[in-house]
């Protein structure tokens, strides 16, 4: 497994979707699988979900444009609060529009929203040492509960496919 986070903090789909080299450029990954984990900057924007689901979508239609075919997985943002310590209304609009787009556009979706607890959860996140002062970030122990999340999901989703075969 080659892991490669192309991230840079602050970024959001916009930001890649101005920029063709970086769809040039990600072919000689040669990746075999893609998961596109953004949302949260795009909700400090104040972005509309319709939006938010529209750069995903030009997303995609780029990097198939590079003939890069595989899966994509794309996980819902992980609940945060705005400045302010308001509740994040933002991001709860694009988990469920994220899950309704997957139903019509062939990517699928891993839920980090609602495996995080959601809203409701964002105050055992906190208890838990999960999420870090600012509401937004995440600590070390939160990303690897993150990471050790998505895995389980996605073995779990590997053995439900071995066994249908």
């Amino acid at each position: 497994i080659m892991y490669s986070g192309i991230g840079v903090n602050g970024a959001k789909f916009s930001d890649y979707n101005k920029y063709p080299l970086f769809f040039e450029q990600l072919k000689a990954l040669h990746p075999d699988m893609l998961v596109l984990s953004f949302g949260t900057n795009e909700s400090y924007d104040h972005m509309e979900a319709s939006a938010y689901i529209e750069q995903i979508r030009t997303f995609i239609k780029k990097v198939r444009e590079q003939n890069i075919n595989v899966p994509i997985i794309i996980s819902t943002p992980a609940p945060s609060l705005l400045k302010g310590r308001r509740t994040n209304t933002y991001i709860f609009d694009y988990a469920r529009s994220i899950i309704q787009m997957t139903e019509t556009d062939n990517v699928a979706v891993w839920d980090l929203y609602d495996e995080f607890g959601g809203m409701h959860g964002i105050q055992q996140l906190k208890s838990q040492g999960l999420i870090g002062p600012d509401w937004v970030h995440y600590s070390k122990k939160g990303y690897e509960k993150q990471g050790n999340l998505f895995t389980e999901a996605f073995l779990k989703a590997y053995d439900n496919f071995k066994l249908k075969k």
